[in-house]
């Protein structure tokens, strides 16, 4: 009896671990297409410096987490977007920073049906990676 109940039971964890496998495959074959890491370095502090766009057609809402440099300087910071085809509603939050100030402001827009992800640098020389993940219309 005990060796019929330990095959039971192994036969119940192999079930268990292969759905938790392919639960974890589906999982990283999603985000896999749905998250974009990106880097823009400026050289002027011209405003709207697209830090990177993707289509708002295809996407509906990005959860972006920023990380800027500029000399020693650091800050990071999550940004929420969602957009209804036309217009951009957009929070940034989490806002942390190495200097006495952020080393610039971000914004969005929809061009041409692309969302873009926008960013004004205090300094001339800074640098913006991005890590975002997307979720489909």
């Amino acid at each position: 009896v005990d060796n019929t109940q330990n095959t039971v039971i192994s036969s119940a964890q192999s079930f268990a671990n292969g759905a938790f496998t392919q639960a974890n495959s589906a999982y990283a074959a999603v985000n896999a297409t749905n998250i974009i890491a990106n880097t823009l370095t400026t050289s002027t502090t011209t405003a709207n410096q697209v830090v990177f766009s993707y289509s708002s057609t295809t996407y509906r809402t990005s959860k972006i987490l920023a990380q800027i440099t500029s000399g020693t300087s650091y800050q990071a910071t999550e940004i929420l977007i969602t957009h209804n085809g036309t217009n951009t509603y957009m929070t940034q939050y989490g806002d942390i920073y190495t200097s006495a100030a952020a080393l610039g402001t971000f914004d969005s827009a929809i061009t041409g049906g692309s969302l873009q992800l926008l960013f004004t640098p205090v300094n001339a020389a800074t640098t913006v990676k991005t890590s975002t993940s997307l979720i489909p219309v």
